[in-house]
Parts: C-alpha cells; sequence; structure tokens
C-alpha cells in the first residue's frame, strides 16, 4: 500500500512537472506558437498538444490497471525510469495516436486542457485508496509498469517536453538551430 510520505513525493512530482511545462509553454508569444524549424518537426503548439493527449492517454492505462498479486515497489527502477524518459539523447518515436493533429487553436487554450488532465491526475494520486504498487499496467514503449510507475512517467514526459520547448524558444530569441 502507498504510504503518505510516498504519495506526497507523487503528487509533488506531479505538480511541479505541471508547473515547468505550463511556464515553458506560457514563454512563447503568440505569433511564434506555430513556428517550426523543418516540416518533421513539431512547433510549440504541436508538442503542447502531443503532451496533453499523451496524458489522457496514461491516465485511460491507469485507470485500466489491472491488480496484480504483490505489490512491487522498487525506488531504483522508478528512478531508472524517471531519468530514462527525461534523456533526450533517446530517442523514442511517438505513437501515432498521440500526434498533434491541430485542435487547439492557441497555446491558452492547449495549456487550460493539460492543466485540467494533469488536474484529474493528481486528484487520482491524492485520493486512489489503490496500492498503485499493485498495479499493473501496459506502457506502450515501455512495456509493463506499476500504477506509481506510470505517474512518474507522465511527470516526465511533460518535463522531457519542456526541454524540447525551451530550445524552441531559445532558437527563436537567437537565430540558432533548436535540438530535437
Amino acid at each position: 500500500m502507498m504510504n503518505t510520505e510516498r504519495r506526497a513525493e507523487i503528487v509533488r512530482i506531479l505538480e511541479e512537472s505541471r508547473q515547468a511545462f505550463e511556464l515553458a509553454a506560457r514563454a512563447f508569444p503568440a505569433q511564434s506558437v506555430t513556428w517550426s524549424s523543418t516540416p518533421e518537426c513539431w512547433s510549440a503548439l504541436q508538442i503542447a498538444e502531443h503532451v496533453t493527449i499523451t496524458e489522457h492517454g496514461m491516465f485511460r492505462i491507469l485507470g485500466a490497471a489491472t491488480p496484480t498479486e504483490s505489490s512491487s515497489e522498487n525506488p531504483k527502477r522508478e528512478a531508472s525510469l524517471a531519468r530514462m524518459v527525461l534523456d533526450r539523447n533517446r530517442q523514442a518515436p511517438a505513437p501515432q495516436r498521440v500526434h498533434p493533429t491541430g485542435r487547439f487553436g492557441s497555446m491558452a487554450e492547449a495549456i487550460r486542457q493539460f492543466s485540467e488532465e494533469r488536474t484529474r491526475t493528481v486528484r487520482f494520486a491524492e485520493e486512489t485508496e489503490l496500492d498503485l504498487f499493485g498495479l499493473t499496467a501496459p506502457h506502450p514503449l515501455l512495456g509493463a509498469v506499476n500504477g506509481y510507475e506510470l505517474l512518474i512517467i507522465m511527470a516526465g514526459h511533460s518535463r522531457r517536453h519542456v526541454a524540447q520547448l525551451e530550445d524552441i524558444r531559445q532558437h527563436l530569441e537567437q537565430g540558432t538551430e533548436p535540438r530535437e
């Protein structure tokens, strides 16, 4: 069962990544949110849409997680997953279902929707009586993870894209090439 300290830890991680993502997304002037260095690269608005879609999808995966016979709390694996998700040297193509399709007309709209999705995730982490360590869920790229690990991945995913947003913003400000 998840103790009070672990629950507070995952809520803190989720909230910090929310704040970082929203701050990075708000840093874009409205006229720059659709800029992309190449047709293959996503714009800031497309990244925000992707992060929002992914948050929604991973929450659905969490909701469909199945109980296991034993709890699988593993702080070393959690730390490894957190590092791996943030490592931008490791390229992981996004599944087509989480590619942006232009559903948001503005960055403010994308941020608002992301915030609603993350609020639901945080509320779940705060209130669930389920043993998150005793759930298993199929992550599309990482395989089977427990519920707590999936929340770590969700927080890390939005943080990973904070770095991408910051790279694009710096490129726009300095006229240098952004990192993919």
